[in-house]
């Protein structure tokens, strides 16, 4: 016998009655046109209709809410928030901003459902915003959008986390990670300088160029800036310098399985030797990255699947790891030394 389910095409989405009411008064609830045919049974809420001209039953696996309606959900919008003045101060200090004077910009407050378009553009004397999110609760500082163009403004993220939901570009000015974690966030902008010097990209794709340099004291194993949940290098340069410094070097960490994805690259520079370390977990290097340049590879379980250029005719790039296979560089792109020179030091795989 064949069933069939009698049902009127729909022009929009539907929902039944208890679920539009769980919504709140952000929905707008109005009668649906052109819904299921729909009849309330105490054993099932959608007729099923057999072809049989004896046969009709109710199928309980057939469902939807005896009462349809269509819903529509109207975001909130931002609200702008500009920094008031050419003058240094605390983003958390909430005389400072447009908002004020009693809220600094941060999603969910005061109220749960407040988000903030954030504008950094006085002009003027040069001046620092210091964004210190460890004051903030949770430890947190997470706005839709975030824009610094002017160039005589410096933010500064200090402490905790800092997350932009919907835009963070850097037009011009310069913004500098000094400890703090910049978290599932996509940095543009057009100009300006985007420098993460020391703390964390946890989940970052990076939109246009970066640039750090001698942001580790030399020799120590935890300095440099550290990337988490993977970094996507979307059409931009990275780069990492380390330049006529004994103190200092310049490096960039990884840890955690991860990939440095996307179409990109990876630079290391300077006239000393940078590093790049694959501290822990897995380390995948996709298809459409290049690292290039001169310095120390220090890898353990990586995988490359693009391509690994030594072209710094004045650093050896050095390819350091451990000697188990387990641990080994696993090549499945492109290894090469064209202006320079290669040197891998480890556990190789090439099959």
């Amino acid at each position: 016998m064949q069933h069939v389910l009698s049902v009127l095409p729909l022009k929009s989405i539907v929902l039944g009655a208890p679920i539009a009411a769980a919504l709140g008064a952000a929905a707008s609830v109005v009668p649906a046109k052109n819904t299921a045919l729909v009849r309330q049974s105490p054993r099932a809420s959608l007729r099923c209709l057999s072809s049989s001209p004896t046969a009709r039953r109710w199928w309980p696996a057939c469902f939807v809410a005896a009462v349809a309606v269509s819903v529509t959900v109207t975001a909130r919008a931002a609200t702008p928030a500009d920094w008031l003045n050419p003058a240094a101060g605390n983003w958390t200090s909430a005389a400072n901003w447009s908002i004020g004077p009693t809220v600094y910009p941060n999603n969910g407050s005061p109220n749960a459902a407040d988000t903030y378009d954030v504008n950094v553009a006085a002009v003027g004397a040069s001046y620092t915003v210091t964004l210190d999110a460890s004051t903030a609760p949770t430890a947190t500082i997470a706005v839709h959008n975030l824009v610094l163009n002017s160039s005589a403004a410096t933010i500064q993220a200090t402490g905790g986390t800092l997350t932009a939901t919907g835009e963070f570009r850097v037009d011009a000015g310069t913004f500098k990670l000094a400890g703090a974690s910049l978290r599932n966030t996509a940095v543009t902008g057009a100009g300006g300088t985007f420098n993460p010097a020391t703390g964390v990209l946890d989940n970052v794709v990076l939109q246009r160029d970066a640039a750090v340099s001698n942001n580790s004291p030399d020799l120590d194993p935890n300095g440099g800036i550290l990337i988490q949940n993977g970094l996507v290098l979307n059409g931009s340069t990275f780069t990492i310098s380390h330049f006529n410094n004994i103190a200092l070097n310049g490096g960039i960490r990884f840890t955690g399985t991860q990939t440095l994805g996307g179409t990109g690259t990876l630079l290391l520079a300077g006239d000393r030797a940078p590093f790049l370390k694959n501290q822990t977990g897995t380390l995948t290097i996709g298809s459409g990255v290049t690292v290039r340049g001169g310095g120390e590879f220090i890898y353990s379980s990586t995988i490359n699947q693009g391509t690994i250029r030594a072209d710094n005719p004045s650093i050896v790039l050095v390819m350091e790891g451990p000697t188990s296979p387990a641990a080994a560089l696993t090549n499945r792109g492109i290894l090469e030394a064209t202006a320079g020179a290669l040197h891998i030091e480890g556990a190789f795989d090439n099959s």
